[in-house]
């Protein structure tokens, strides 16, 4: 069974003189309760309200498509893959619609793919109601897709806690081009799965932010979130709970903040960052694990707590203006802090506190020009300090 549906919305004009616009709503709606069923909804070039399409599914093997195309008002797509609702197929793309647009796709089922673009979407800042995108997915073995760009208020979320985000083996992505961009993937119970997060340059370089958040539970779960942009606040986070997760976050430009926390055993932290008056936080609790920070620029600072054993903590910075803070407790710690760089009246300055036995510290600084301050601190047996200074 296929259903395709079109509205095109036309302005009216009044005789006897001035034209006034007749204000006015489209909607769709498609419900297939059914399987093998294909369903499209497309909504173009409409000058008049606001514009609704809605797909309802429940069964297997469907496609769901709505496009909203080129309209003057707010544009809102859902497509529902009901509960029982297996191997679906649901895309939503809104572009060129001038004020603002909403896309949210539901599956309740596994091996569903969940996809939405959204592009050009939005009056200027300020005026324009934002551009939201919204997958929720419970099951397993399904993918979800969120790109957004040339917009301003971007907002995108994938599997939220309300709608449970239960499951195995999912992967969520999530792209955006633009200016005040907030990203958030939630994988919650879930193990074998994969997120990642991507913010490039913003779309009005003058003003925005960046913020992007990923949380998982469970195991074998990779989280990646780059950030990548001008002079302007950017926020990565990322929250791990369980084992042998693995979170990488690179930033690039200025006023930068990472954080990663992991608790369990078997898990790494990669946090890399390019810029000035950064700050890089990684907080682990267990056993094996490891994290690395890489920072090179000015006024740079990186923090890394450990609780447990077989843990390591490796930190280098280059260029001037740097902190590094290592505070580990636990048996068979390893910490490693490298400095380098230049500029007159600078101070580099590493802090390594380590509890227990069996603990290894070594701290290098590197400088003609700048200043250098080492403290290592190590309280049980068997313990091993070194620091270098040249």
């Amino acid at each position: 069974m296929k259903t395709n549906l079109s509205a095109l919305a036309l302005g009216l004009t009044l005789a006897f003189g001035a034209g006034t616009s007749m204000a006015a709503s489209s909607s769709i709606v498609i419900d297939q309760p059914g399987s093998l069923n294909t369903a499209t909804a497309q909504q173009e070039n409409s000058h008049l309200g606001n514009n609704t399409a809605t797909i309802n599914q429940q069964g297997n093997r469907n496609t769901g498509t709505i496009g909203q195309d080129g309209n003057v008002s707010f544009a809102n797509a859902v497509i529902n893959e009901l509960p029982g609702a297996n191997r679906n197929t649901s895309s939503i793309t809104q572009v060129d619609n001038g004020n603002g647009a909403q896309g949210h796709i539901t599956n309740w089922g596994s091996r569903n793919t969940g996809s939405i673009t959204q592009s050009n979407v939005g009056a200027p800042a300020g005026s324009d109601p934002g551009v939201y995108g919204l997958i929720y997915q419970n099951g397993n073995s399904n993918t979800g897709t969120i790109s957004q760009q040339d917009g301003t208020k971007l907002v995108a979320t994938i599997n939220a806690n309300s709608y449970g985000g239960y499951g195995s083996d999912n992967n969520a992505s999530i792209t955006q081009v633009g200016s005040y961009q907030t990203a958030t993937i939630e994988q919650n119970g879930a193990t074998n799965g994969n997120a990642i997060i991507d913010q490039s340059a913003q779309f009005n370089p003058s003003q925005g932010y960046n913020t992007a958040s990923i949380t998982d539970t469970g195991d074998h779960d990779s989280s990646s979130i780059t950030q990548v942009g001008s002079n302007l606040p950017k926020t990565a986070t990322i929250d791990q709970s369980g084992a042998r997760h693995t979170a990488d976050i690179y930033q690039r430009g200025s006023m930068e903040t990472a954080t990663v926390i992991q608790s369990g055993f078997g898990n790494t932290a990669n946090v890399s960052q390019v810029g000035s008056y950064n700050d890089a936080n990684v907080t682990q609790s267990g056993a094996l694990n490891t994290a690395h920070v890489d920072q090179s620029g000015a006024v740079l600072q990186a923090n890394v707590i450990q609780s447990g054993s077989l843990e390591a903590a490796f930190i280098t910075q280059g260029g001037k203006g740097h902190i590094a803070n290592v505070t580990q407790s636990g048996f068979l710690e390893l910490a490693v802090v490298n400095q380098s760089g230049n500029g007159a009246g600078i101070i580099q300055t590493a802090n390594v506190m380590q509890s227990g036995n069996l603990n290894a510290a070594y701290v290098s600084q590197s400088s003609t020009t700048v200043s250098g301050v080492a403290t290592v601190t190590q309280s049980g047996n068997g313990n091993v300090a070194t620091a270098i200074q040249m």
